[in-house]
């Protein structure tokens, strides 16, 4: 078994899969960088 964290992000309209990404795989920075271009789009 293996757990893993992930962070995945939507369409708003279509609720169509667009990004996902491993947390453990991502610096703090990038994830920083994810969740503010998150933010612009929606």
């Amino acid at each position: 078994m293996k757990i893993e964290r992930v962070i995945s992000w939507f369409d708003k309209h279509t609720e169509e899969l667009k990004g996902e990404f491993g947390l453990d795989e991502v610096s703090p920075e990038s994830l920083k960088a994810i969740l503010i271009l998150q933010r612009t789009i929606l």
